[in-house]
């Protein structure tokens, strides 16, 4: 398996250094030259007018904030990525799921469209979510500001910890029913214990605050009987307060990645017997729910 890095923000940044201001045609030249990089996450975006409307979109977002090439230029020239350690634990995990495909990580710039993201074989890091957003005067009323407050304070930990968590997606067998919000609840929940076993950078590989997974903890079973309530009515709009990190649950984003972690980490404990490695081949192999909202319904009494 072989793991590659390809660095558009660092073509972009060249071009703006050339040109000093970018054009709107100027972007959508750039993205339609890299076009075999970006055709997954721009299609599964969804613009409808595909490149156009996404080099808009970066035009946009570049004439809000002008100074915010130059500031991921700073980022990713302080950033180092020891290829090889990561290719370690991504190849332990494609022999367990028999995953036989190479891999692209795409750094690029989204115009703070998405942040970190996977759409096909390919792994999307969007650099802006790693600048401090003080730096780009960013209003702190805004609300990605906290995230970007969050993620600038070690980019290069963050990249580690969820290439992991995102390969967990790309190389573990799909949940079969989507008819149910759970699906995307153990999807979630298994490829953040995965991490956490792999990699000890984030408590519970979640990208949560220290506050935020503080005051998780100390309200688990409230946590628990509000997603118990919302996969058993099958409320998926119910359910996008506990993962968009634009919405919350008492004032807390994200719960729901939390909720999926304990889910996946209460069910391993029913299974002792099998050794850790078996464990994680078991879960990357998992297609079924049944057994997890059993599970979720036991946490709740």
């Amino acid at each position: 398996m072989e793991v590659r890095i390809i660095n558009l923000e660092k073509k972009l940044i060249n071009l703006k250094n050339i040109k000093k201001i970018l054009s709107d045609k100027e972007l959508l030249k750039f993205c339609r030259e890299n076009e075999k990089f970006l055709n997954s996450y721009v299609r599964a975006k969804e613009f409808e007018e595909d490149f156009k409307d996404f080099s808009l979109n970066l035009y946009n977002s570049i004439i809000k904030y002008p100074n915010i090439l130059d500031e991921i230029d700073k980022v990713v020239s302080n950033i180092v990525i020891n290829k090889k350690e990561i290719g370690d634990k991504l190849l332990f995990l494609s022999e367990l799921s028999n995953y036989n495909k190479n891999l692209d990580i795409i750094m690029f710039y989204g115009g703070f469209n998405d942040g970190i993201c996977t759409y096909g074989d390919n792994i999307y890091y969007a650099m802006e979510w790693f600048v401090n957003p003080d730096n780009i005067n960013m209003k702190n009323d805004e609300i990605i500001y906290r995230y970007l407050k969050q993620y600038s304070i070690n980019p290069e930990d963050i990249i580690y910890n969820t290439v992991i968590h995102e390969f967990v997606h790309i190389c573990s067998c799909e949940i079969e029913d989507k008819s149910n919000p759970i699906w995307h609840l153990i999807e979630e929940g298994r490829a953040a214990y995965i991490t956490n076993q792999l990699d000890k950078r984030d408590d519970l590989g979640l990208l949560m605050s220290e506050n935020d997974l503080k005051w998780c903890k100390e309200n688990e079973k409230y946590l628990f009987n509000e997603m118990f309530n919302v996969i058993s009515e099958n409320d998926e709009n119910k359910y996008f307060d506990f993962i968009s990190p634009r919405r919350n649950i008492c004032g807390v984003s994200r719960t729901g990645y939390f909720i999926g972690y304990k889910l996946i980490e209460t069910y391993m404990k029913t299974i002792d017997k099998l050794s850790q490695k078996e464990k994680i081949k078991k879960l990357l192999c998992t297609n079924e729910t049944e057994v997890y909202f059993k599970t979720l319904r036991n946490m709740c009494l």
